[in-house]
């Protein structure tokens, strides 16, 4: 049972599994991972590709993601690593982060009711976010708090 590493690593890369990988080479699944750890090689199995539905779906449920828990959610559901949402999320051109202004309109609206409100409270209490949500924003948008407007 003496494999030359070419072939070990044409099994394992092609292998779903290490198990899958052990049972063609005949050898058992822990000294399978150890040659693969040697080669520097990985399974199809550990990509987690074989794991994610159809490229409509999967667009759905990135977008879904990015409205709801966010992508470390939906990773968990599937059983694959963040990393892999994130790329597919990017190769399929959706973004399944969760949005941290959802609620709260565009920069341009933002910052004109930021400069007119009386408290950032009263603001948060509208758009139904925490009030350092709103403080936040104001600094990135570059809006002094109502106390300190026409202080100099």
């Amino acid at each position: 049972m003496l494999y030359d590493d070419v072939t070990l690593s044409r099994v394992i890369q092609r292998a779903k599994s290490l198990e899958e990988a052990a049972s063609l080479l005949g050898v058992s699944k822990t000294w399978t991972r150890r040659q693969a750890d040697r080669l520097g090689v990985r399974t199809q199995f550990r990509y987690g590709v074989e794991r994610l539905p159809d490229d409509a779906r999967l667009k759905r449920m990135l977008a879904d993601a990015g409205r709801g828990r966010g992508a470390e959610e939906l990773a968990r559901r599937l059983g694959v690593t963040v990393a892999l949402i994130l790329e597919e999320g990017e190769r399929l051109g959706v973004d399944p982060r969760r949005r941290t202004r959802a609620g709260l309109p565009d920069d341009a609206t933002l910052k004109r009711e930021l400069e007119t409100c009386a408290r950032f409270t009263d603001l948060a209490r509208r758009y139904a976010v925490a009030p350092h949500t709103i403080r936040n924003q104001a600094k990135r948008l570059g809006v002094p708090s109502p106390t300190m407007r026409g202080r100099v």
